[in-house]
């Protein structure tokens, strides 16, 4: 069955709504089980920086999925949005929102970024606590500088928790094929 509410791709079919997967007339025909998962602005985050997410499955399989690569680069959201026909406008709705939270969440980091360096804050906690909530947005160029500003001051007051922090960041963003500045990483 595939009908004008389905947007069919290589085994993945974009749907208006969850069905039952024991009825017959669904997109893929009977399946014996499935499961839904949620995406966070984390998890997109993570697509978009050219990261695959892992999905375990019933706790027997798993799937796993990422951002259809173009140019030799992994997609952008937006850029997959405006090649799509079709599913445009919710999904342009959804990338604009995501973008403004992008936008606030690297205003306020910085504001905080720099709140902690004028003050001359050495509370491990406050600056431990803030380069983690900084982690999950270092996808976005500005909040990686934010990031390295804030880990550049923390050196100073704590070499070995600085290291931690980014050694975080590489695991979570690095790609193995990326070598920066011949494998020197400039923090």
């Amino acid at each position: 069955m595939r009908s004008d509410n389905h947007v069919y791709n290589a085994g993945v079919v974009i749907v208006d709504h969850l069905f039952s997967v024991d009825e017959a007339e669904q997109p893929f025909g009977k399946r014996w089980g499935g499961e839904c998962f949620t995406l966070t602005a984390e998890h997109l985050a993570a697509l978009q920086a050219g990261k695959t997410l892992a999905l375990d499955v019933q706790n027997e399989y798993v799937t796993f999925v990422r951002l259809e690569p173009t140019e030799g680069k992994t997609a952008t959201i937006q850029q997959i949005i405006r090649r799509e026909n079709g599913i445009t406008e919710p999904f342009q709705s959804v990338s604009l929102q995501l973008t403004a939270l992008f936008r606030q969440a690297i205003q306020l980091a910085n504001a905080e970024v720099d709140a902690i360096i004028q003050s001359g804050e050495r509370s491990a906690a406050r600056i431990d606590h803030q380069l983690d909530h900084m982690l999950g947005f270092c996808c976005d160029p500005d909040m990686l500088l934010a990031f390295k500003r804030l880990c550049r001051y923390y050196f100073t007051i704590d070499p070995v928790a600085t290291a931690g922090h980014i050694n975080a960041y590489r695991e979570m963003w690095d790609r193995p094929d990326e070598t920066v500045g011949g494998g020197a990483y400039e923090f």
